[in-house]
């Protein structure tokens, strides 16, 4: 038997640098352009930021009147453009480009001072809308008046 000192060179299999290279190119421009796509602008993060602290202050102040079982207001002022709760509680700023207007029940007073959402010890609130509006985009929050339910819609487009 004989044996043979022949070296076989076997090619593994791989990919080279250059292929390598030519894959993360074509990743890295698919990415970009999903990212252009899909990144919100930052009037869009300021508005949804601003409504999820109005909804956050609404269910905070339903929150306390069941808690202590009686009336809880939480209002608007529109010649300063604030939102605040009970004494305490955060104001709330709206920017100066975003459009706001308000559904409340005005049982008391007028429409131009009287824009509040009342809650009551059972839960259930006096109900409403506010609609934030910017150049691209409206968000809504609703109060539901039998339950005092919050919640915020974000139409697709405008």
């Amino acid at each position: 038997m004989q044996r043979s000192n022949r070296l076989t060179l076997h090619r593994e299999a791989g990919f080279t640098l250059l292929e390598m290279l030519v894959v993360l190119a074509i990743v890295g421009g698919l990415m970009s352009v999903v990212i252009a796509l899909v990144k919100p602008r930052g009037e869009v993060l300021a508005l949804r930021q601003v409504s999820m602290d109005i909804a956050s202050g609404l269910r905070a102040a339903r929150s306390d009147a069941v808690w202590k079982n009686d009336e809880t207001v939480f209002s608007f002022d529109a010649e300063n453009r604030l939102f605040q709760g009970t004494a305490g509680t955060k104001i709330i700023a709206l920017p100066t480009d975003m459009a706001v207007t308000l559904e409340t029940a005005r049982t008391t007073g007028d429409a131009n001072t009287d824009s509040r959402f009342r809650f009551f010890g059972d839960g259930s609130s006096t109900g409403g809308k506010i609609v934030l509006r910017g150049a691209e985009k409206e968000i809504r929050i609703t109060v539901e008046w039998l339950t005092g339910a919050v919640r915020i819609d974000e139409p697709l487009r405008r």
